[in-house]
């Protein structure tokens, strides 16, 4: 009989879990980043191997069940599949957009109603895939005893395979906008231990139609784990049920969805999965160059570990994401860098993978094709990690140009006869293609949702304003939620036509406009109105020709600090050098148990590194406490025992100072904080 778990046992295995497991805050503000990669990529890399067995599995008994005339055209088919599926999960970067914002925004009710419209969507697109595999299966029935009856059952599994994957990733998608979806090992490696017994066995029982059962029913088992974990992250999260459209609701929603974003971003996203377009370029250089006819038949071979090498990249969407649309983005660039340096060995992994199965299958050796591939795969691995993050920052229109980049180097595999004009060819292009993505040249495709998340933004969109410029500060009563701070930054938002805003403390909110045709009386006198008391009060801190000048004029006054805070810098004496390293001398002088994280130049440096508490919460806090310093510098930002605030400039080089705080020193912390946002100010205005 099953014994019950004790709580001991509970609280042990938890300890288990947590021991294994690696932060991305650690990652980004440590500097254990392999450990990261490795954590995020070994349940994907054990996946892809079980994966690739499955599809050498199917391989050969599609190349066993049918002629060379069938075969090609299911190849192309399946070509065609994994196109439409990498197209759909870009597409649905609209909805994670969607979702992200009314989330942060606290709109459940419309969140609820966007996820309905979704799913409703996808369940429209999924029932046109079941009646056009129901068509396939029924040609298939009326032909019996014909060659194309195992065609023709292959192709409407294959498409009901593809109507169940349409509605799951709409419902992962729903809740991926916002957290991952876990699984345990062993429910990523059933559907793959599974497939591989049920192929085994069944063989000999069914034969060709093994294929056929198989495809349906890994479609069907795929499906409901996946649904499963993903209820699970509903419930956990306790995420909004969908509310179902009616039929007139749903048709307005309809030109919601197909906005430029969505087929920028399906587009963008084939092209950075690429095995589906490799076959089909493959396949037509092969019908005028015989040589190459079975060209597109290995491609085909090594899909699964192609869109490896293409897709890892997307392991790190979420942590992208979340500095993207964070005050984070100023440190995602060492993190960018630091993952870099690993592509490398990342690439080289899954062409091993690649080189072990190529000759355990085929029993030859091909050198010349498998160093081309070691370089396809190594280069490729950078650029795929490049264009995700491209990618998850909108820059769409030069993912496309990069993907057709690659596009440009398979003919290093097929155009050239000499082996060294081959490679040479593959790492130009290749090169260029990681040389174009690294720094993205197009504006990226703009959101509806303009808000700004920190005061480094505020500061950077003031001095770039050449229109003439008002700033104001409202004070606001600190006791209201953040579901009403969300609206009332709406509010100010529309009525001065400027998403400028930041909080400076709990209690205090400036914004910036362009005061060019405005009534501010009128304009103030409307708000006052709408925000029925939340507002206390107003002061006009700066009116000038333009944002530089407006920021001068609000460092010349002083008027963003309080007189108890004025008199508090003044007594501490504190005055920060202008000198980048005479900062972090300064600090380490006044604290010398503090610790300082340096970016510069897309590196980090951590002055006082053995200092660091050995454990995950103090990241968890540290970042926390590091996102309340850049949205809102004067606030208390405490925790754990130690304050946090942050000095940046324009050219997001960045220093964050942890100081631990006693009674003794409370002040001295506080004087300094004040002094850091002071000396970020004036160096924004020089």
């Amino acid at each position: 009989m099953h014994q019950p778990q004790t709580i001991q046992e509970w609280i042990n295995k938890q300890k288990r879990k947590k021991e294994g497991f690696v932060s991305f805050n650690e990652a980004l503000f440590g500097k254990n980043i392999l450990a990261y990669i490795i954590f995020r990529l070994r349940y994907f890399s054990i996946n892809v191997i079980f994966t690739m067995a499955v599809h050498v599995l199917e391989f050969y008994f599609l190349t066993v069940i049918f002629t060379s005339t069938h075969l090609e055209s299911l190849i192309l088919f399946r070509a065609a599949i994994f196109v439409i599926n990498a197209g759909w999960w870009g597409m649905l970067e609209v909805m994670r957009s969607r979702i992200r914002h009314l989330h942060n925004s606290q709109q459940n009710s419309l969140l609820a109603q966007e996820l309905g419209n979704w799913q409703f969507l996808a369940i429209l697109l999924s029932g046109g895939c079941f009646i056009t595999s129901f068509i396939f299966g029924t040609l298939a029935f009326i032909e019996i005893g014909s060659q194309h009856v195992l065609e023709n059952s292959y192709i409407a599994a294959v498409i009901f395979q593809l109507g169940l994957h349409i509605f799951v990733e709409v419902r992962r998608s729903g809740i991926y906008a916002k957290f991952r979806v876990f699984r345990p090992l062993l429910s990523i490696l059933l559907l793959p231990c599974a497939s591989i017994a049920f192929l085994m066995l069944f063989w000999w029982l069914a034969g060709g139609y093994t294929l056929v059962l198989n495809t349906f029913c890994s479609a069907i088992l795929s499906s409901a784990i996946s649904l499963y974990y993903i209820k699970n992250a509903y419930t956990t999260h306790q995420w909004p049920k969908s509310i179902w459209p009616k039929l007139k609701e749903f048709w307005h929603f309809i030109p919601q969805i197909f906005i430029p974003e969505f087929f920028w971003a399906g587009l963008a996203s084939i092209l950075i999965s690429l095995e589906g377009m490799l076959i089909w370029i493959m396949y037509y250089y092969s019908l005028n160059h015989a040589d190459y006819n079975d060209y597109y038949k290995l491609f085909y071979f090594i899909a699964p570990l192609l869109n490896a090498s293409s897709t890892w990249g997307r392991l790190f969407y979420f942590d992208i994401k979340k500095c993207s649309i964070s005050s984070l983005n100023r440190f995602i660039n060492s993190f960018n860098t630091r993952v870099l340096y690993i592509t490398p060995l990342i690439g080289f992994f899954y062409w091993l993978i690649t080189a072990l199965f190529y000759v355990g299958y085929f029993q030859e050796s091909a050198f010349s094709f498998s160093l081309l591939l070691l370089i396809f795969f190594i280069l490729r691995s950078s650029m795929a990690y490049l264009q995700i993050n491209a990618f998850s920052n909108r820059y769409y229109l030069d993912v496309v140009f990069s993907g057709l980049i690659i596009l440009i180097s398979v003919f290093g595999f097929i155009s050239i006869e000499s082996i060294y004009l081959n490679v040479l060819i593959l790492i130009s292009v290749l090169f260029l293609g990681n040389v174009y993505i690294y720094k993205p040249h197009f504006m990226p495709v703009t959101n509806s949702i303009n808000l700004n998340y920190s005061f480094s933004d505020w500061l950077n969109a003031l001095i770039h304003h050449q229109k003439p410029a008002t700033i104001i500060s409202f004070a606001i009563d600190a006791k209201i939620p953040w579901k009403n701070k969300i609206r009332l930054q709406k509010i100010l938002s529309n009525t001065f036509q400027s998403p400028c805003l930041f909080w400076i403390d709990r209690h205090n909110l400036i914004l910036f406009f362009a005061s060019n045709g405005l009534n501010l009386k009128d304009s103030l006198s409307l708000i006052s109105i709408e925000t029925a008391g939340i507002i206390e009060g107003y002061r006009l801190c700066a009116d000038a020709v333009n944002g530089p000048q407006a920021l001068q004029d609000l460092l010349k006054e002083n008027t963003l600090l309080s007189l108890e805070n004025i008199n508090l810098l003044n007594e501490s004496h504190l005055i920060l050098p202008k000198e980048y390293d005479a900062i972090v001398t300064e600090f380490l002088h006044n604290f010398p148990f503090g610790i300082c994280y340096e970016f510069k130049d897309k590196k980090l440096v951590i002055h006082h590194s053995r200092k660091i508490p050995e454990n995950s919460a103090y990241y968890r806090i540290l970042v926390q406490l590091v996102k309340k310093s850049l949205a809102s510098p004067l606030e208390n930002n405490e925790g754990m025992n130690f304050s946090v605030s942050v000095y940046c400039d324009e050219k997001n080089n960045t220093l964050i100072f942890i100081m631990p705080v006693s009674y003794e020193n409370y002040k001295l912390v506080k004087a300094w904080n004040l002094a850091v946002f002071k000396a970020t100010l004036e160096q924004f205005s020089s």
